[in-house]
């Protein structure tokens, strides 16, 4: 688009042709006025000619064709400004396939506007006939009278008179060259090469460019100047400039700076040796340890709980990897620390030849982004613009832009009134120094405001201002309402318009009126962005690029306030402000607009091509400057020696309004002080979102310069370089592929990198730039420049170029920040971590519960993607570090420990649920790992809080919310990723409200809101689940007859661990008034408790048993727990190193216990031996195939060695079997102990009480009935016949001889059959041969359900087998047993325990036995003891003095032999006969207790 200064004039528009028509009758220029309803209306010469005098509507126009370089005009400073002042009063609109159009407004809002910058600023009314068009205004806001007659003029006439006469209209002399223009710089101007290294040819016109469709646009003409390129001229001074006589000094404005001392701009600080060493060596220490830890965690399962162990050690393993990725790159953090007065003395200070001081740092253009004035409000929007605007940095220098992604009507005049405001808030802050500089903050602080201030008149001036703001409130937060009643009194007017000429029409009066509800402008037109009711071009996503210069570039020098126009005495301040441009980029249906990186990527080119700030430093809209010096903090890093190679300053992230007691960890303090201070000391920090300071050169995708690579040229040094310097591949011919085709944009992208080179002031300073080529004023705005910006924020620009790919913000992940910044230090980039004193910036964070969790979803979708794309780091090249890499594989890595963290919160649940721990026994060796890694823990934790600087009890915060976020948004963005990953499903976030809550007198109202979201169920689950799991624990420990409080206290303290962590997520669904939703608590506790009834229904708990015989409770869980804690462990041992040499033991062990138990019950009454005259059970023909014998014998010798005569043989035969239910299936139970053995064993009771082969199933039932079994428990212990083998002698009746009808039982399966006739021969008298068959020929040692399964193919051995699925009353029992395996576990494992109870003896009726073959008299002593005293009672002096004397003389004689007791035979006197034992009497105590022992035990 043409400069709006190469218009032809009002004037000129009535005249055929100038002098030079000839020259310019090929190029038409159209023009086109914006009526009231928003209709572009082109007019063309013949109408113009009609019209006559023109309106001011007229002046809304749009310029086709550029001009060339013979049809400019005179290019005067009174021209320059003029055409400035129209550029910064015109929204510029355009987009693809549509044409750039400057619209001028007369108005921008609806106050007044006073600043001569901004936009809608007017001068008086021109003094020409005929002309309503407004006086030019200087930047004080007077009007500007080119002649000295002070004849008013406006910029139109003004062109008229130059071209036509050349005199004043009102004293008719001619128009005096003006000789007040600035300092002449083009001596000094750098000679800037093109984009293919050639000279500027002035003379050289553009060459013409087409877009997609190949048709001609328009908004690709450029201008060509000679010697710059963008905003500002290189200036470097001559060599005589200043008369150095040293002919071999050093020349121009280097002198200055190196005459003096150089000194740093910033220091690394290293953290103490104190500190960091010991952080270092427990590091290495609590891996050495992890690493032992984790061997032997792998190397000693839970053999009772595999799954438990397997589970534990799975997580534990995933946590040590996490934790290494976490906190290896924090082996080496730094603190840094800047020097502002070094930076004013090299930048800031006047020289000789900077008399007035003007500042030689580079520019900074500032991004603000905002996308929906609901969610965030405008009013902190333009907060935080106006703490941007009155930052303490050179005015001229800055630049900020607002990109609207919503295109709100409401935003832009938001802006404005924030712009307008500025003209008093900046100067009261430059004025009284005030911090911080965001209006809201500054009002709202709880401190004495007059503390160090010192002007007089500072309490006048700040309840001015206050009040102004009050009033600028008022004014934004009616904006909405405002901007309604408007568009419905415009909406209105046109529907009457339409209703009036459809009424002159004839038309029908009842048919609708189609009006759209178009959103109205302060001056009276259509917005050209999204209307409040979407219209086509006109909703969020389709709508026109905007572009609306609000303030226009300050001048370069100081402008001092004065008394008499502002309600303060802003005397001596300087009232510039900075240039603040309002960006909505083009949005239109079918394209990709890439979300936030797509509008930090419009900004960058649009603010290329108007400021090119070499720095881009890039905000939240609720993010604000909290530091006005944040900037000169940054830049102390750009400026200092090594900062070429810096991409990006990051800033730490300071919130506001957060609960004092942060219960969701929104400070983030552990990462922003902790991991961030320690990738500093690596290769940078990560970019994260906001508050960060980019080189504009790294963000265009370059690798960072090599000057040892790179040939400078010999005439001039230090001087910009082309593209292709920096890229070798990068074929400048190509420029458009890579950054689009603005020939502006590709000619701005050398002078940033030069401008934005640290100073050459320094010999080790290989790489840098002159001193004070920086000064020179920047060039005004022209349209050109503004029309071009408007065409690269268009919807298409992107289209086959590498913006978002290698260039800009990268596209395709939410988390486009981290993305960016891993994509610089791939390339070599280093990146610094600026901590200043004062928090440079300050924002807002959510803080209820709710928005809480989305956002850290976001983020860790993010993560996920990452991990999943090219972007992942372990793809990174060899420039990236290997502890960066790491740190930034932490990043795409942490969302999965999610899964391993939910895991792990069960396992506490899942131990009390079952009785059991990850760890078989609580080991010296795991208690002491545990300890060490503890500890090591703790000293980490406190040495990090030290270099650091955070609280413990942020630490702990954090450690909360991580588990907390862990195991619900994390886990939520592992899905979202893979879904994006595998099937290709999109993700859509939501912006986070920044509002406030319901309850505007509490500054902390959205802490207690709680809104529905998925999210909290994981959460609310674990919590309720481990709840559960403790109450259960805790009454099963409580009503256990032996309380196992070890376990309970050990399952409880994980649980409380979990739960701990948990507490502020179980405050936030509290809130305050109980807000929270039924349906979490009944969804979660829907889901609690089935999982827990599932649990108890897969592994039911074990209760003591009663004797059905007599009705006592003798059998207790952890019965010698106290007497003799290692029992159950020495018989487990036992009977597993039995089994590693003899698998099939474990058959013949659970046989042995039923043996035992179904006759005279579980009293141990098979173990014993047979006697002279009484043979004992296991002699029996039922017990022939009964082995396991010496299994019981060695693990009772090993207990008799540690607990002498204190565990029954009966209860060794129970544990035996239950460990061999586990080797042989896997089935779990617990047995409970108390049993005493028998003292009777009779071979004859054998066969009374074990079921015969042949039963049918009413004689098995009634035999298990017996023994109080029932007959589903029968057919469920049948099932142990899935194992061991069974002699031929038990079934080869139904082989050869099963009934008169039939030799061989019919109900057998043939194949079966003949396979036994092969195993088992016909018995005869001839052959005592009697081989073992199994009874599971296809699983013989593994106890499962294939035992029903053979039964169900009629494969069953014995007849009491087969005919449990004869039988139509076991049948179905079979078939559910057949189906449901994991069921037929569970009802084994609770069967066994039953039968274990059968008959139990007492304590009376039963003993323990010292050998289990052999029995006991426990009562012996007892009977002695009553006889003795039974005897004292008659006669005391028996037991007093005879029975001592007995006992005496028996051991002095051959010792204790009770020899004395012998009577003497025929020929043999014995001892009793003796003189000496005349006297000893008592032997008839002794034969009575004997006689009444023998009577018990025999």
């Amino acid at each position: 688009m043409a400069s709006l200064s190469t218009q032809p004039s009002k004037k000129n528009l009535r005249t055929p042709a100038g002098s030079d028509g000839s020259q310019r009758s090929s190029q038409t220029v159209k023009f086109a006025r914006r009526t009231s309803s928003g209709r572009y209306v082109s007019l063309s010469r013949d109408d113009l000619d009609i019209s006559g005098e023109l309106s001011a509507d007229y002046m809304n126009y749009t310029v086709h064709i550029p001009p060339t370089p013979d049809n400019q005009p005179m290019d005067t400073s009174v021209a320059a400004k003029a055409e400035e002042q129209y550029v910064s009063n015109s929204l510029f609109t355009g987009g693809f396939n549509s044409v750039t159009r400057a619209h001028l407004m007369d108005k921008v809002i609806e106050s007044e506007v006073t600043h001569p910058q901004m936009a809608g600023a007017k001068g008086s009314a021109c003094a020409m006939p005929a002309c309503d068009g407004k006086v030019m205004k200087d930047e004080r806001g007077h009007d500007i009278t080119p002649c000295e007659c002070r004849f008013k003029i406006c910029r139109d006439c003004y062109l008229d008179a130059q071209k036509e006469t050349g005199m004043c209209p009102g004293c008719k002399e001619l128009y005096k060259v003006d000789e007040d223009e600035p300092q002449d710089y083009s001596k000094g101007t750098l000679q800037l090469p093109g984009p293919d290294g050639s000279k500027r040819d002035p003379k050289n016109m553009s060459m013409m460019k087409r877009n997609q469709t190949g048709e001609f646009d328009h908004n690709r003409w450029l201008f060509e100047t000679k010697g710059t390129y963008g905003v500002g001229n290189a200036f470097w001074p001559q060599d005589d400039m200043y008369d150095d006589d040293d002919d071999n000094g050093l020349k121009g404005g280097m002198m200055e700076s190196m005459d003096k001392p150089w000194k740093p701009l910033s220091r690394r600080l290293p953290i103490p040796t104190a500190i960091i060493s010991p952080y270092r060596l427990l590091i290495v220490i609590r891996l050495v340890v992890l690493g032992f830890f984790l061997h032997w965690r792998i190397t000693h399962p839970n053999t009772d709980a595999v799954w438990l162990w397997f589970m534990s050690v799975v997580c534990e393993v995933w946590f040590a990897f996490s934790w290494i990725l976490d906190q290896v790159p924090k082996i080496c953090p730094v603190n840094r620390s800047t020097d502002l007065e070094v930076l004013r003395e090299k930048f800031d200070m006047p020289s000789p030849s900077n008399p007035t001081g003007r500042s030689d740092l580079p520019g900074v253009d500032l991004f603000v982004s905002t996308a929906d004035p609901e969610k965030e409000p405008p009013l902190v929007t333009a907060c935080t613009i106006l703490s941007i605007l009155s930052v303490d940095f050179p005015v001229e220098k800055l630049a900020c832009y607002v990109s609207d992604d919503g295109g709100a009507l409401l935003t832009f005049e938001a802006m404005a009134e924030a712009a307008s405001f500025a003209d008093l808030w900046v100067p009261f802050c430059r004025k009284h120094n005030i911090e911080p500089r965001n209006p809201e903050t500054y009002f709202g602080l709880k401190v004495d405001p007059t503390k160090n201030k010192s002007r007089l008149d500072f309490v006048k001036d700040r309840r001015k201002v206050k009040r102004e703001f009050d009033e600028f409130k008022v004014r934004i937060n009616g904006l909405t309402d405002s901007i309604r009643r408007r568009s419905e009194a415009f909406n209105a007017r046109e529907e009457m318009k339409v209703l009036k000429h459809m009424r002159e029409s004839g038309s029908d009066p009842g048919e609708p009126i189609k009006v759209p509800k178009a959103t109205w402008m302060a001056d009276g037109t259509h917005w050209p962005g999204t209307w409040t009711i979407p219209y086509a071009e006109h909703s969020k996503g389709d709508h026109a690029g905007i572009l609306q210069v609000m303030l226009k570039p300050p001048s370069s020098d100081p402008l001092m306030g004065g008394t008499d126009e502002k309600i303060i005495d802003f005397s001596d301040v300087d009232i510039r402000l900075p240039m603040f441009v309002y960006v909505s980029r083009e949005k239109r249906p079918g394209y990709d607009h890439n979300k936030k990186a797509g509008a930090m990527n419009a900004l960058v080119r649009a603010s290329a091509i108007l400021s090119n700030g070499p720095f881009i430093l890039n905000l939240d809209c609720d993010h604000y400057i909290f530091n006005c010096k944040a900037i000169r903090e940054g830049m102390c890093f750009m400026m200092d020696r090594g900062g070429e190679n810096i991409c990006y300053i990051q800033f730490p992230q300071r919130f506001e309004g957060i609960d004092p007691s942060d219960r969701y960890a929104n400070h983030n303090t552990v990462f922003f002080d902790g991991n961030m201070r320690a990738l500093d000391g690596i290769q940078g920090p990560v970019y994260v979102g906001t508050g960060c300071m980019f080189r504009r050169f790294a963000l265009y995708g370059f690798d960072p310069p090599k000057p040892d690579k790179i040939v400078q040229s010999t005439e001039t040094e230090m001087q910009t370089l082309k593209p292709n310097d920096f890229d070798p591949e990068l074929d400048v011919n190509h420029l458009p592929k890579r950054f689009g085709n603005s020939t502006l944009l590709a000619e701005s992208i050398p002078i940033a990198e030069f401008h934005g080179r640290p100073l050459a002031d320094h010999s080790a300073v290989k790489y840098g730039r002159p001193p004070g080529i920086l000064r020179a004023p920047r060039d005004p705005l022209d349209a050109a420049a503004v029309a071009e910006a408007v065409s690269v924020i268009s919807c298409w620009y992107e289209d086959k170029t590498e913006w978002g790919d290698r260039v800009g913000w990268i596209y395709g992940s939410v988390t486009e920040d981290v993305v960016t910044g891993y994509r610089m230090h791939n390339r070599g980039w280093h990146s610094v971590y600026c901590v200043t004193k004062r928090d440079a910036f300050h924002g807002s964070a959510p803080i209820n519960l709710t928005d809480r969790l989305h956002q850290v979803l976001r983020w860790a979708t993010g993560s996920v993607e990452i991990f999943f794309s090219r972007n992942n780091p372990l793809l990174g090249s060899r420039q990236l570090r290997l502890l960066q890499r790491l740190a930034y594989l932490n990043v795409g890595v942490y969302p999965f420990t999610s899964i391993f963290l939910i895991v792990y919160c069960f396992l506490p649940a899942l131990s009390l649920f079952s009785g059991y721990f990850i760890v078989q026994t609580l080991s010296v060796a795991f208690l002491i790992y545990l300890l060490i890694i503890t500890l090591c823990l703790m000293g980490l934790a406190i040495l990090e809080v030290k270099w650091s600087g955070i609280a413990l009890e942020e630490w702990w915060r954090n450690e909360q919310f991580w588990l907390i976020s862990g195991t619900s948004a994390h886990l939520a963005a592992v899905v979202q990723g893979l879904l994006k990953v595998i099937a290709g499903i999109d993700i859509s976030f939501t912006l986070t409200s920044k509002s406030g809550g319901e309850d505007i007198d509490d500054a902390f109202a959205d802490l207690y809101l709680v809104k529905w979201t998925s999210l909290m169920i994981p959460p609310i689950v674990i919590a309720m689940v481990n709840i559960i799991a403790i109450a259960v624990a805790f009454s099963r420990t409580v009503y256990s007859t032996v309380p196992q409080w070890s376990k309970f206290v050990g399952g409880a303290f994980f649980s409380f661990w979990v739960l701990a962590h948990l507490y502020p997520f179980a405050k936030g669904l509290m809130g305050r008034r109980g807000k929270t939703p039924t349906i979490v608590f009944v969804w979660s506790g829907l889901i609690a408790i089935t999982l827990s009834l599932l649990w108890v229904s897969i592994n039911p708990p074990q209760v003591a048993t009663t004797d059905s015989s007599t009705g006592t409770v003798p059998l207790k869980l952890g019965f010698y727990q106290k007497s003799c804690p290692s029992a159950e462990a020495i018989v487990k041992s036992t009977v597993t190193k039995v089994l590693v040499n003899d698998s099939g033991i474990a058959a013949a062990l659970i046989r042995l216990h039923f043996h035992d138990c179904f006759v005279r019950g579980c009293d141990a009454s098979i173990l014993l031996d047979s006697k002279p005259g009484n043979k004992a059970e296991k002699e029996s023909m039922g017990n022939k195939g009964v082995q396991g014998f010496e299994v019981i014998d060695e693990a009772k010798a090993k207990i008799e060695a540690q607990c002498p005569q204190t565990v029954s043989c009966a209860d060794i035969i129970a544990f035996a079997a239950r460990d061999s239910v586990f080797s042989a299936g896997g089935i779990h139970y617990d047995v409970p102990g108390g049993r005493f053995d028998g003292r009777v064993s009779l071979i004859d009771e054998v066969t009374k009480n074990l079921p015969d082969a042949f039963f049918n199933v009413t004689q098995l039932e009634n035999n298990f009935a017996q023994k109080g079994l029932s007959l589903e428990e029968m057919v469920t212990l049948s099932g142990a016949h899935s194992i061991g083998d069974s002699h031929c002698s038990s079934f080869s009746k139904r082989l050869y001889s099963f009934n008169a009808k039939y030799a061989q039982d019919p109900s057998m399966n043939p194949a079966y059959a003949n396979f036994l006739k092969s195993q088992c021969p016909k018995p005869s008298k001839n052959t005592m041969l009697d081989p073992l068959v199994p009874f599971d020929p296809s699983t013989p040692t593994r106890l499962d359900n294939n035992y029903y399964k053979n039964l169900k193919s009629y494969k069953g051995l014995l007849a009491t087998d087969q005919v449990l699925w004869i039988s139509s009353l076991t049948r179905k029992m079979v078939k559910n047993n057949v189906n449901h395996p994991s069921a037929w576990a569970s009802k084994f494992a609770a069967a066994m325990v039953h039968m274990g109870s059968i008959d139990v003896l007492n304590e009376k009726q039963g003993e323990i036995r010292k050998n289990c073959r052999v029995k006991s008299c426990p009562s012996a002593e007892a009977i002695v003891k009553s006889t003795v005293t039974k005897a004292f009672v008659n006669d005391s002096g028996i037991a007093v003095a005879f029975l001592i004397r007995l006992h005496f003389h028996d051991y002095f004689v051959r010792g204790c032999d009770a020899s004395i007791l012998l009577d003497s035979k025929p020929g043999k006197k014995t001892e009793k006969e003796s003189t000496v034992n005349q006297r000893v009497q008592g032997f008839e105590v002794i034969d009575k207790a004997k006689a009444k022992i023998e009577a018990q035990c025999p």
